[in-house]
């Protein structure tokens, strides 16, 4: 009798801790992990260098702008005098230069544009474009690629959850019979075979709920991989595995004919 009350205690403890743990929807799931997984991330890394390749890109297109001033001051301006007509006053055999004194100080000022373009730039340019619209597609892949990943193991994890409570209920049912099976052998209504057939078919369940415990765990293991979170076995997935199909099944000729085109890859 002790046996059994040992194994509702652990139920009970088991209870307890999925009361206090955390609880996540396969959206959050879905949510957390295209903003934390590693892989993602780094594809959305990739797809940044690449823009920004493709913005450098387009700068050849821009001309060449230099400018440039220069100021010039006189030290002495008369020195720089310049005769510019010789005035004889009437009457007078012996007339006059008359000079021109420039400005003290010139500012001058020079502008040059140069715009080079030939067929290995617009070349360059087009191949960086091309680029840019390769790692979009493959970040747009990768993260279809990681959500189909997610709710995949979510709905993975769903499942095993009800195996794993349908195998206990089984274990708990073969618990029950080996213990009435105790009781009539004390009673004497049942041989000790009856006993013993009881106890081997409650002994060999314990080998499947453990197997089960152990896939659930590194399942779990595996999706917390892929939300880019440390591992917690204590994580309580919130959801059903019942999917509901609505109307009649589809035709594969027309979901090919409807949907092929928006595969990235082709």
């Amino acid at each position: 009798m002790r046996k059994f009350w040992i194994v509702t205690m652990a139920s009970l403890g088991l209870a307890v801790l999925s009361a206090t743990a955390e609880s996540m929807t396969m959206d959050q799931a879905v949510t957390e992990a295209l903003a934390a997984n590693i892989g993602l991330s780094a594809e959305r890394i990739k797809l940044g260098t690449k823009e920004r390749d493709k913005n450098l890109a387009y700068n050849r297109l821009y001309p060449s702008i230099s400018a440039g001033a220069q100021i010039l001051s006189l030290n002495n301006p008369e020195a720089y005098n310049v005769p510019v007509a010789a005035v004889t006053p009437a009457g007078q055999t012996v007339g006059s230069i008359r000079y021109y004194t420039p400005d003290a100080t010139n500012l001058g000022v020079t502008i040059s544009a140069q715009f080079a373009l030939s067929a290995a730039s617009i070349l360059a340019i087009r191949q960086t474009a091309i680029d840019y619209d390769d790692e979009s597609i493959a970040y747009e892949i990768a993260r279809q690629r990681l959500t189909r990943d997610v709710k995949k193991l979510f709905f993975q994890l769903l499942v095993i959850q009800e195996t794993i409570k349908v195998n206990r209920m089984q274990l708990d049912n073969a618990a029950e019979r080996y213990r009435q099976a105790l009781l009539n052998a004390d009673n004497g209504s049942v041989p000790e075979l009856t006993v013993l057939s009881a106890k081997v078919a409650w002994e060999n369940k314990k080998p499947a709920l453990d197997d089960l415990t152990t896939a659930y765990d590194q399942t779990l293991f595996g999706f917390e991989s892929l939300l880019g979170r440390e591992p917690d076995s204590s994580l309580v997935l919130e959801g059903t595995p019942d999917i509901a199909i609505r109307g009649k099944l589809p035709d594969a000729k027309e979901l090919t004919a409807d949907y092929l085109e928006r595969r990235l890859d082709v």
